[in-house]
């Protein structure tokens, strides 16, 4: 995303002052401490002069478009944003864990209001919550129609999380 956004130039400055410990390189395979993605991300946004919850969320546009090129299937099989991001965890999550077992995935538990409404519980340990907005806001852009998406916390067994509350246009 740098690269294409920034500059290869502010990638490698980026992955020089992170120093992680895996180097840098990673694959699709690997499980990695995502205390390098945290330093990466603080690094990124001093490189570019960007706050971090702006940076997350640019991320998580950046990987809905990847896994769009990624994993088409999951997209098409769904004519509507709410029907796919209301699968994500009872379908698409049981996918990933098929090919990579040892993943750490966050929780998404769905509530369907309406047609044109979906409360989206996101918990996560990792608390990247404005990762998922940029992931949410940009799948409903996908699919060519727009939504409004209120965040709030919410707590489930002890465990704080964000709410999102998407409502179709």
């Amino acid at each position: 995303m740098l690269d294409q956004k920034f500059s290869p130039e502010t990638t490698e400055e980026v992955l020089i002052s992170a120093s992680p410990a895996s180097g840098g390189s990673y694959t699709s395979v690997g499980t990695y401490p995502h205390e390098e993605l945290v330093a990466m991300v603080l690094k990124a946004c001093e490189a570019t002069q960007t706050p971090p919850p702006q940076m997350l969320q640019q991320f998580g546009a950046h990987l809905l478009q990847v896994f769009r090129k990624k994993f088409p299937d999951f997209f098409t099989a769904h004519r509507d944003p709410l029907d796919f991001l209301e699968q994500v965890d009872s379908y698409v999550h049981v996918e990933v864990y098929k090919l990579y077992p040892d993943a750490e995935l966050p929780r998404f538990y769905c509530q369907r209001l309406s047609p044109g409404r979906l409360l989206m519980d996101y918990h996560s340990s990792r608390h990247l919550d404005d990762l998922a907005y940029g992931l949410i806001m940009e799948c409903i852009s996908s699919y060519g129609v727009t939504a409004d998406v209120q965040r709030s916390k919410v707590v489930l067994d002890g465990v704080e999380g964000t709410r999102f509350d998407i409502i179709r246009n």
